[in-house]
């Protein structure tokens, strides 16, 4: 099987991982053992964006939905378009900066989980978003990592 190949499916299935992790739920929250919230990405979003905390919405929207579809869609163009190697080699710098932020968004999701399983109040179970979202972001991480290697060697259209 090509390089490109194994690539491309890659990026399809961590494309994948990323959107089921955004809407499927995340936890789920129980608040005096008999008030239940199921929360995914999305719900959260919504949630802060309709209580008007902006600060918070924007972090999370960022940091957990624009960059990690931003990856997703640079990944896209360089695995699937047909742009020169130069402009390639451009965009994974790209997709190398973004990486440096590429853990923030689990980190949020990771503190709002703490934050809630210290307080007395309410009672978290985690449910497979939140393990479906770390993989997507992981393995963008890794797919990223490959294309730098991969477009270092000059290898990634050649095979």
């Amino acid at each position: 099987m090509k390089l490109v190949t194994i690539l491309k499916l890659g990026w399809l299935v961590i494309s994948v991982l990323i959107v089921c992790g955004m809407f499927l739920p995340l936890f789920t929250l129980e608040r005096f053992y008999f008030l239940e919230n199921q929360v995914s990405l999305a719900s959260i979003v919504i949630e802060l964006l309709s209580e008007k905390q902006l600060i918070l919405f924007l972090a999370v929207f960022i940091f957990s939905i624009v960059i990690p579809v931003f990856k997703l869609s640079l990944i896209f163009i360089i695995l699937f378009g047909s742009q020169s190697l130069q402009k390639n080699k451009r965009y994974i710098k790209i997709l190398q900066t973004l990486g440096k932020w590429s853990m923030l968004d689990v980190f949020i999701v990771a503190i709002m989980l703490v934050t809630i399983k210290f307080g007395v109040i309410a009672n978290v179970t985690v449910h497979i978003g939140l393990y479906l979202f770390t993989f997507g972001v992981l393995g963008s991480m890794l797919l990223t990592q490959l294309l730098s290697a991969c477009s270092e060697q000059l290898q990634c259209h050649s095979e």
